[in-house]
């Protein structure tokens, strides 16, 4: 399994867009940051896990007995943190349910759409998520995964302005990623009063148009028999998750859980009947007896071990004044949302700070709190360092990768050190910044509304607020009762400004994520630089912070070093936090049928796994240029042999990336994105997952004489982001070996040469998601060390500060 993400910088604002790995942090030891690393790099170690996502609806912070609930009972919940790690500082983005769901669905901020006033989502709106946005499904649904959301969606269906019931509701969570849906469209108040399956309404009447009559509590469905009955709706929801698992136990899976509960209507089964607080205690018990039936489904399947359960709320919980459930439950003694001030809707603390509880036994730290500060928009990301996937550029970008919270000591450094909220009343914002919270009310953006009932409401709440922006101490003042703007208008501008620089738009360079690092050491025939980098690991440790998968050829690995050797190095690689990327032969000569490739490929495969190594990604070797140039078969020849030896790789080895190289331009960039699109379209065919990236091997000789365009190679780029393939670039310099036999080149020369290949892609604005630095046949001469003498390892690490310019890693 693949390591996870870097944890990103602590940043001097709430720096929410950031994907920077992280700096040294001066201030603490070194040798604890690196213990602290190496400690998170050995708790994930190992296959990915199945994943069940637990979003709870309008749960307080202080609903469950293990966050302090008073005549609360939720042992399972309770369960979940004794066997886990909760946290007291997680935070969802927005205080009502769209903007939180949407945000936990792609890392991104609701108020980064057209829908920027903070209110949820009304129950008749179009799909917010774009069909091909990067998302939990899609992520999980490229890993190999099975993927099902059952519960509340209220994300939007369809893609007419007002949805139609009586049509398929498409696009919806099947075109996100979801093999699988059941679930509401919005509320159980909300109508239609009917599930849905698929992207179909359950129980239509024959021959009848679905349509929904009356205003308010007057308001009913017509052309579904029967309706929902609110006080099933947690049960069936529930029914139909244990369903799913039990049917997809045999492969890895990701369930998105969403209950209804508990927000209104308060509408518990009536066997949970007799809590001290009430209908509302009542409807508590039903969630957690609904969570207690999903952990024991995984017990009993006996996949408890091999799943991350994540438990959490879209919002604080509702403290509304005029519903007697809530009123009942809080004079009997439950402060809803524990410490903090209000509730739902509202821009204080209340209104956000959500429990959030994650376990994975063996790999996250059991019966442990952690203080550190965590968004819903950090699922995304995180999740994608836990499969080993890459978050491509634009997506995600007000997640961080929060691994090192789960995972790591308690202790670890914070991966976040910010968060900006949006709240529904009034469309105001806040942001907090270590223990300081700014809550907006001077120059606030102007929200846009379809409905001018809306604007008039926001209008009128504005009037009765604040006209000053107010700074609260939240280390001092948990209950944000004394405004301290007055005494630190230092720290209120730098809020404003952090506030106002989260918010504007993000130029293509900042939103852009740092591309995934390849080394791939000089091939020398005997394998010695290779075996350089492990038996001197101290002379290259800078190099290894900078880089995230070291490659080589299989043939070469599995031909120059014994089983001894390869026993004691391939877990090596993953304890210095790497991953191991192989180029393989895919369609050559000696195999001309995807079928024959990967019976060659597939012994050495699994002699690595067997030596303890763990197969990140293969890039095949120029499966086209191979059969035009040395098979003399026809492009269509390359294209149905390639996607063959693609699905078998997919079958026996799910969890591994593939990926073509090909040479330009030796082939014509068009005849390159011909290649691409038939053997996505086959693959599609084929029900097989289409490329993980595309490598582009700049073929220097032709290339050099007036062959080649960086131009043109941008636009291939261009087309591979178009198609949602990653771009791939090899950086290396083939003219090297035969200059240094005629004595007109030395190691410098190879680094100077990779160098300059790097400015002449960036002067047309190239920015791949992969750049692979790579020596061929033994070029420089030894592998390290990267200090004072021209070797490969200090090329790479020259090359990646100045083309892969953000931070470095602090791992061993």
């Amino acid at each position: 399994m693949g390591r996870p993400r870097k944890p990103p910088a602590p940043s001097t604002g709430p720096d929410a867009c950031s994907h920077r790995p992280a700096r040294a942090d001066h201030g603490r030891p070194v040798k604890l940051l690196l213990v602290a690393l190496t400690m998170l790099s050995a708790a994930i170690a190992g296959p990915p896990p199945n994943i069940v996502l637990i979003l709870a609806d309008d749960l307080g912070y202080g609903s469950l007995g293990c966050y302090g609930g008073a005549h609360v009972s939720t042992p399972a919940c309770d369960r979940l943190a004794r066997e886990g790690r909760r946290f007291t500082n997680a935070y969802a983005p927005g205080s009502v349910c769209s903007p939180s769901r949407y945000a936990l669905m792609t890392g991104r901020l609701i108020w980064r759409t057209h829908v920027n006033h903070g209110y949820g989502l009304g129950d008749r709106n179009p799909l917010l998520i774009e069909p091909d946005r990067f998302n939990l499904a899609s992520l999980a649904r490229g890993r190999g995964y099975g993927t099902a959301a059952v519960g509340k969606w209220h994300i939007g269906l369809g893609a007419a302005e007002t949805t139609d019931w009586n049509r398929p509701l498409t696009p919806g969570p099947l075109s996100v990623g979801f093999e699988y849906f059941f679930g509401l469209a919005a509320n159980v108040a909300n109508h239609p009063q009917a599930f849905i399956e698929g992207d179909q309404l359950l129980g239509r009447t024959p021959n009848r148009h679905i349509t929904i009559e009356g205003t308010g509590k007057d308001r009913k469905t017509l052309g579904i028999e029967p309706l929902r009955k609110p006080d099933e709706v947690m049960a069936t929801l529930t029914g139909k998750a244990v369903q799913w698992i039990t049917a997809n136990r045999n492969r890895p899976f990701f369930l998105y859980f969403a209950p209804n509960a508990v927000h209104d209507p308060i509408t518990p089964s009536a066997r949970f009947a007799g809590s001290p607080l009430g209908p509302y205690g009542d409807f508590i018990a039903e969630l957690d007896a609904s969570v207690g039936q999903l952990l024991g489904t995984l017990d009993r399947l006996k996949l408890a071990d091999d799943t991350l359960v994540i438990f959490t709320s879209d919002n604080g919980g509702a403290v509304a004044p005029n519903s007697p459930e809530h009123q009942q439950a809080m004079d009997a003694g439950l402060a809803i949302n524990g410490p903090w001030r209000d509730g739902k809707h509202s821009i204080y603390e209340g209104g956000f700070r959500v429990p959030f509880i994650v376990r994975w036994p063996g790999k996250v730290p059991a019966n442990e709190v952690s203080p550190q500060m965590i968004c819903l928009t950090d699922l995304l990301p995180t999740l994608a360092g836990i499969l080993g996937a890459r978050v491509p550029a634009g997506a995600a970008e007000d997640g961080l990768d929060v691994g090192s919270a789960w995972f790591g000591p308690p202790d670890a450094r914070p991966a976040r050190t910010g968060v900006v909220l949006q709240a529904a009343r009034a469309s105001e914002y806040a942001v907090r910044e270590g223990d300081w919270k700014l809550i907006e009310h001077e120059n606030r953006p102007v929200p846009q509304f379809r409905e001018k009932r809306l604007e008039e409401s926001v209008i009128r709440q504005r009037e009765g607020q604040p006209k000053r922006d107010e700074l609260f101490n939240l280390a001092e003042d948990p209950g944000e009762t004394r405004d301290v703007a007055a005494r630190h208008p230092d720290i209120v501008a730098r809020l404003r400004k952090a506030l106002a620089d989260a918010r504007a738009p993000k130029k293509e360079s900042e939103s852009r994520p740092r591309p995934e690092v390849w080394m791939v050491p000089p091939a020398s025939p005997d394998g010695l630089c290779f075996r350089e980098l492990f038996t001197d690991p101290e002379k290259w440790k800078e190099t290894r912070s900078l880089v995230d998968v070291l490659g080589y050829a299989d043939h070469m690995l599995h031909r120059q070093f014994t089983d001894d050797e390869l026993r004691a190095w391939l877990p090596q690689i993953e304890k210095w936090g790497l991953r191991l990327g192989l180029e393989v032969g895919a369609i050559k000569p000696w195999g001309q049928t995807g079928q024959k490739a990967f019976e060659v490929q597939r012994p050495k495969w699994d002699r690595f796994q067997s030596l303890g190594g763990k197969i990140y990604s293969v890039a095949m070797d120029e499966p086209l240029i191979c059969c035009r140039a040395h098979i003399h078969k026809p492009d269509e020849y390359a294209v149905e042999q390639t996607a063959q030896f693609i699905a078998l790789v997919r079958k026996h080895y799910p969890g591994m990336r593939i990926g073509d190289i090909e040479a330009y331009p030796s082939v014509k960039a068009a005849d390159l994105l011909a290649f691409i699109d038939a053997l996505q379209a086959r693959l599609k065919q084929m029900n097989v997952r289409g490329l993980d990236f595309f490598r582009l091997d700049v073929d220097w000789n032709h290339f050099n004489f007036g062959n080649g365009n960086w131009a043109e190679v941008k636009k291939l780029e261009l087309a591979c982001h178009q198609r949602k393939v990653p771009f791939s670039l090899i950086y290396w310099a083939a003219n090297y070996p035969a200059m240094r036999r005629l004595g007109v080149a030395d190691d410098s020369t190879w680094h100077v040469g990779v160098m300059r290949q790097g400015y002449d892609y960036l002067f047309v604005n190239g920015a791949p998601d992969q750049i692979v630095v790579q020596s061929w046949v033994g070029a420089p001469s030894r592998a390290v060390p990267e200090t004072d003498e021209w070797t490969f390892t200090r090329s790479v690490r020259d090359f990646v500060k100045r083309f892969a310019p953000l931070g470095t890693s602090d791992r061993p």
